[in-house]
């Protein structure tokens, strides 16, 4: 059974009651944990199922911490400004974030493709033109910004 199957069987079995879907997805994380992809995408439905005041709490924590998008701003900004240097080491920082995900989930499916779309028009396009048997995801975050940057 694929991720995707495996995950719609998961959401199936989920109650509407906070509490218990929340021990429920613990023990697939669990029972699943060597499927990272999989784990990512329970922990993100772990995080959905939590009542609304539990998610503006753990929103707020997780604010105070540099993303990789927050990042990629401030290498913007820095390359706005002619400070190239500040820019290289910023996205070096990024990609040091972003890229063991991607790298880890490639190779726990090869068959998963991590791809930045512009529009769904390119993504419709893309899907129509090449193999079928990819798994095609949209990536975190935006990397054709990063390598611009970096030149």
């Amino acid at each position: 059974m694929n991720t995707d199957n495996i995950l719609n069987e998961i959401k199936n079995n989920l109650t509407g009651e906070p509490a218990a879907d929340v021990m429920y997805l613990m023990a697939q994380i669990d029972a699943y944990k060597e499927d990272k992809e999989l784990v990512r995408q329970l922990g993100a439905l772990m995080f959905e199922v939590l009542p609304q005041q539990s998610q503006n709490e753990l929103s707020g924590i997780v604010s105070g911490y540099d993303t990789p998008e927050r990042l990629l701003e401030d290498a913007e900004d820095a390359y706005a400004e002619g400070e190239m240097e500040q820019v290289v080491s910023i996205l070096e920082e990024v990609l040091e974030i972003s890229m063991p995900y991607q790298e880890k989930a490639e190779s726990v499916d090869s068959n998963i493709r991590y791809i930045w779309f512009d529009s769904v028009i390119d993504r419709y396009i893309y899907l129509n033109l090449t193999d079928r048997g990819a798994v095609i995801r949209q990536p975190t975050m935006n990397f054709p910004r990063v390598y611009y940057l970096l030149g």
